[in-house]
């Protein structure tokens, strides 16, 4: 820092090695599966012996959750570097393209992680058979239908007791970016 000038730059570093981010992507998906093991061995002894602690778990955790918190940590950094910087200091268009390269890696990194996550939940639900590496799910939900003859009209009687209750039947939906599967619950 002794040598650091107003014209110092820093935004070609991160147009360098921003595209590298993306190998963070891998880590996200497996990032869940991760953590609940660890919930599973938090109370093994050689975990706790490794940290000299009984909070190894939480400490082991804590740092686990480093790696997701970087690529965030690096887009609020350079984010604020823009804002602080002078449109004409030679830094400044780097560091917009930085900027944008970041934020590209940390939205592919998030729709990964929501794609696997989706993926893992079909799979657990028996359904692994509606994945096929093009398709996304897009929506999952329940929606309950009205069934009833669509010639039978309302009734008019005012006594509550004898008013028929409509039946109301559950389907469990999944939009897919091609195709709507409806699920019998």
């Amino acid at each position: 820092m002794k040598h650091w000038n107003i014209y110092q730059v820093i935004g070609d570093i991160f147009l360098k090695f921003a595209p590298f981010f993306k190998m963070y992507t891998q880590y996200g998906n497996l990032y869940d599966n991760a953590t609940q093991l660890l919930g599973q061995i938090s109370n093994e002894r050689w975990l706790q012996q490794i940290f000299g602690n009984d909070n190894a778990a939480h400490d082991l955790e804590a740092l686990l959750i480093t790696p997701i918190q970087r690529i965030p940590r690096y887009k609020l950094l350079i984010s604020d570097l823009v804002k602080h910087t002078s449109k004409d200091h030679p830094d400044y268009n780097n560091l917009k393209s930085a900027l944008s390269i970041v934020s590209d890696v940390a939205q592919h990194i998030n729709e990964s992680i929501k794609y696997t996550k989706n993926n893992e939940k079909l799979g657990e639900a028996s359904l692994s058979f509606l994945l096929i590496p093009a398709r996304q799910l897009i929506y999952d939900g329940t929606l309950s239908v009205y069934v009833g003859d669509k010639h039978s009209k309302p009734s008019t009687n005012t006594n509550l007791l004898s008013k028929k209750v409509p039946k109301m039947d559950r389907y469990h939906f999944l939009l897919f970016n091609d195709v709507l599967a409806v699920l019998d619950l």
